[in-house]
């Protein structure tokens, strides 16, 4: 009994509509930049000092104290000022030391300044521009404010701020645990090192905000110098003067961090050099707690972000490292989520976090999760998750820069997870990604409406390295590697993989061009790639695509349409394939033409999609029904998908293809086909017959308001049904 009439012979416009917005030109427009990209991450306190202006409040050029008691002025020394003053009250209030002429700390001014503490003061305000504008936010060097001459090395012991004032000197700044803040109009002419922490002792928390900096180097540890901090750091910079920054969000010298450092860094200086790091300096500066460090905006200079530096080591916690709103005038080196060059142990409780939230922006170096191979023979020494939206990014590795040692066997503790695209991504707003390489993964996860676009030069693989060995991949990485494509999603592989023999020939594949583990399609996915000839791919042992299973994707981490409650899909996976070059303009069918027929192809020409090897100690590869449909947009040419068991190393497999074609008619028993030979059976691995090819695909010749819906009703019966 048939189902329906035959269908008329394949002519253009085969896709039905709803397939073709997965396809459709992708644009970067509507992005929205995330105002952080760590949410735990703690900002250093910056409301906290003497709020109003002195303007008018002082005049001349000796030392006032100014409060909202008053003022009192004509002080030699700041000793004197302090002494008359502010170490005289019980009542602690907040104070400004307004320096009317240059002037240079002397070690009696730190003696003096040393006793002032929360019982004096609530806090000090140092100013030196009697005009003490409050609206400015220039980073450049106040005109109108004296030049104050620091100490080699300066203690404070109550909140502190500095404001429109030039501060001259090589000096070390220790806060020791007290709030810190240098506002605008403060401008440092020497080199700094400037501490949250105390010298070789120890401190609860620290805070640090700064909103300007200087013309020198400036080193900035929210941890100690040699000491400890029991709690934890808080390191915020707003804006910088173009300077070279160095940011810390631990210590140096030996010093430890039992708590959380969070680090946030945002600027709109043109120049300068930026290194901004979450952990310590050195691999003796150890911090126990979580990492946070958070980059939410350039304008310009070159960026170093690691979560932790190359010399650290010492972090025991989870690291979080996010970047946003990079302007496309700043220089971006290469991004590690633990940066240091020793590998740490095996923890199965550490998580290392990298979030790139800069669609607007193309990174022209790697993103990576370590800079050390994360795969041991015992298992990675971590849990990665890297989240990237950008517009480009070099390469993207949930593991070290480069090969990796991924098997699997490694791969045995934890998992090393890349989700690429924007989450906000919907029919109406796609978004494209591009990047040469992709690889060192457990699960690759292009989230719903993104693309992924692979350069000329392109690759993604979940190992150490290309394999063309079939043998070789299927011991060590057949077993782990998804690749996960949500509903809308799609890659465009514009990587060649070889070269053209002549202008009309078939690209002859010369490497693998997507080898991962496992294959999962949602609905409304799509695959453009660049033919293939028939000639070499599969005697040659090179294919464009290898895994161990292609199946559809049952259950995803974001809700779509085509999802019930349970989250499962309530339709048929189909994964849509367009050439990238159509057939006819630099192709020779010849060089496409399958050497025997296969069911349901029309002159018996072909494309290669992907060759599937079965993880080691199965016989059988697995291929759950997902429909596969080929269209040549510019020929109207449509493709079926199809497989057919292949041999490649002594290894049974399958080989995927496209087949040039259409159903005309068939029987519900998949025998006695209008066109091809012998029994047909869709699907064999779920029938009670087995066939020499499995059909997993279908094409139609006029546009249908609904595609076809594959059902097993049984083992021994396959029924399609069109739904309208």
């Amino acid at each position: 009994m048939e189902l329906f009439s035959p269908l008329e012979k394949i002519t253009n416009n085969f896709l039905p509509n709803q397939f073709k917005p997965a396809i459709s030109n992708l644009s970067n427009l509507n992005k929205v930049y995330a105002a952080t990209d760590i949410p735990g991450l703690i900002l250093a306190n910056n409301s906290f000092g003497y709020s109003k202006s002195i303007s008018g409040q002082v005049s001349g050029t000796s030392i006032s104290i100014v409060s909202n008691n008053g003022t009192k002025t004509n002080y030699s020394s700041l000793a004197s000022a302090l002494d008359d003053t502010i170490l005289n009250q019980a009542n602690p209030i907040d104070y400004v030391i307004y320096f009317g002429a240059a002037y240079s700390l002397t070690s009696t001014d730190q003696e003096e300044l040393s006793k002032v503490t929360t019982v004096n003061a609530k806090g000090l305000t140092f100013i030196s521009d009697s005009t003490d504008n409050l609206n400015t936010s220039t980073t450049n060097l106040d005109p109108n404010a004296n030049q104050i001459t620091l100490p080699s090395i300066l203690n404070l012991s109550v909140p502190t701020v500095f404001r429109n004032i030039t501060l001259a000197g090589s000096s070390s700044i220790y806060a020791n645990g007290n709030n810190l803040a240098i506002r605008s109009g403060a401008f440092f002419t020497g080199a700094i090192n400037l501490y949250g922490g105390a010298k070789q002792a120890s401190v609860a928390n620290t805070s640090i905000w700064i909103g300007a900096t200087g013309s020198s180097t400036f080193n900035i540890y929210g941890g100690s110098d040699g000491g400890t901090v029991t709690g934890n750091t808080s390191l915020t910079v707003t804006n910088t003067s173009g300077n070279n920054l160095n940011i810390y969000g631990g210590g140096n010298n030996t010093s430890t961090v039992n708590g959380n450092t969070n680090v946030a860094f945002n600027t709109n200086s043109t120049n300068g050099t930026f290194q901004v790091y979450g952990g310590g300096q050195t691999n003796t500066d150890k911090i126990t707690g979580t990492v946070n460090v958070d980059v939410t905006g350039t304008n310009g200079g070159i960026l170093t972000l690691m979560g932790n530096s190359a010399t650290g080591g010492a972090i025991t916690g989870d690291i979080n490292v996010g970047i946003s709103g990079i302007s496309g005038n700043t220089s971006v080196n290469t991004i590690y989520g633990d940066g240091q060059a020793s590998p740490p142990s095996l923890s199965t409780t550490r998580i290392i976090k990298v979030t790139v939230n800069s669609p607007d922006y193309t990174f022209s170096n790697d993103i990576n999760a370590t800079a050390y191979n994360l795969a041991t023979t015992n298992g990675l020494l971590a849990t990665t998750i890297m989240n990237i939206n950008a517009t480009g990014v070099k390469q993207i590795s949930a593991g070290a820069d480069g090969n990796d040692n991924f098997t699997n066997a490694t791969t045995s503790q934890n998992t090393a997870t890349i989700n690429l695209g924007s989450s906000s991504a919907s029919s109406s707003n796609q978004v494209t990604l591009a990047t040469n390489l992709v690889h060192n993964f457990t699960s690759l996860n292009i989230l719903p409406y993104n693309e992924l676009d692979l350069s000329a030069t392109g690759y993604i693989y979940n190992g150490g390295g290309i394999q063309t060995n079939a043998s070789n991949y299927q011991n060590n990485y057949a077993n782990f590697g998804s690749l996960n494509m949500y509903e809308g999603s799609g890659i465009v592989d514009k990587s060649q993989g070889g070269i053209s023999t002549t202008p009309t020939a078939g690209l002859q594949p010369t490497n693998i061009l997507i080898q991962v583990g496992a294959w999962n399609v949602a609905p409304n996915t799509y695959l453009k790639d660049y033919y293939f000839s028939n000639n070499w791919s599969w005697v040659n042992n090179y294919a464009p695509i290898i895994s161990s299973n292609f199946s559809q994707l049952t259950k995803a981490t974001y809700s779509q349409e085509t999802q019930n409650t349970s989250g499962n899909y309530t339709s048929q996976s189909i994964l849509t394939w367009q050439p990238l070059i159509s057939r006819g303009l630099n192709i020779n069918e010849n060089n496409l033409k399958s050497t025997t027929a296969i069911w349901g192809s029309t002159g018996s020409n072909f494309q290669h999609m992907m060759l599937i090897i079965p993880v080691s100690g199965q016989t059988a590869t697995k291929i759950n029904p997902v429909e596969i449909n080929g269209y040549d947009q510019q020929t109207g040419l449509s493709y079926i998908g199809d497989y057919s068991p292949t041999t490649i190393n002594g290894i049974c497999a399958n080989q995927v293809v496209c087949i040039l074609g259409n159903i005309r008619q068939f029987q519900i028993n998949g025998t006695n086909t209008s066109t091809g030979a012998g029994q047909w059976n869709i699907n064999p691995s779920l029938s009670s017959s087995s066939g020499t090819n499995g059909f997993i695909g279908s094409s139609l010749d006029k546009i249908m308001p609904m595609p076809l819906i594959l059902v097993i009703a049984s083992t021994a019966q396959l029924i399609i049904i069109l739904q309208s």
